[in-house]
């Protein structure tokens, strides 16, 4: 499972890490290719967000594009010079784990009506107050943020 904490995006990087990726081959043991795709939804009939090639030599993982929340794929197929190619899948799934951020208005001042007004509607001693009043900016990175308010 990999959460979402990719820079104010709904997304994540998963790091390609070839230390991780063991194949033997009889044909020509040094030049194999590595090559990973990410199935979205784990749908092989899918796009796959994009192709990468691993480095088995490269001490820095490679790094893909941004993944979106969701349950995926990982297919790496490997390569070598006689034109032999297997490969192997995992699943794994990125999930939101980011709280939502609460912005509020701070200092806020209701006024309570002294009369009915034709313009509130609100009889005497009576004021309103929503979540639109409260909120002063709040936001998620993967939805849309529901504002409620209740009485304590």
């Amino acid at each position: 499972v990999y959460t979402t904490n990719a820079g104010n995006i709904c997304a994540a990087y998963l790091r390609l890490d070839a230390a991780g990726v063991r194949a033997v081959d009889n044909c020509s043991g040094t030049n194999l290719t590595i090559t990973a795709n990410i199935y979205p939804g784990a749908d092989l009939n899918a796009t796959p967000i994009g192709s990468f090639v691993v480095n088995p030599n490269n001490a820095t993982p490679e790094i893909t594009t941004a993944i979106p929340v969701g349950t995926h794929l990982l297919r790496y197929t490997y390569t070598d010079q006689c034109g032999n190619s297997d490969f192997s899948d995992y699943l794994f799934t990125v999930e939101d784990r980011t709280a939502p951020v609460a912005i509020c208005e701070d200092g806020l001042n209701i006024g309570i009506s002294s009369g009915s007004s034709s313009t509130t509607g609100l009889p005497t001693g009576f004021a309103v107050l929503t979540p639109e009043n409260i909120d002063n900016g709040s936001y998620d990175d993967c939805s849309g943020v529901t504002l409620s308010i209740a009485r304590v």
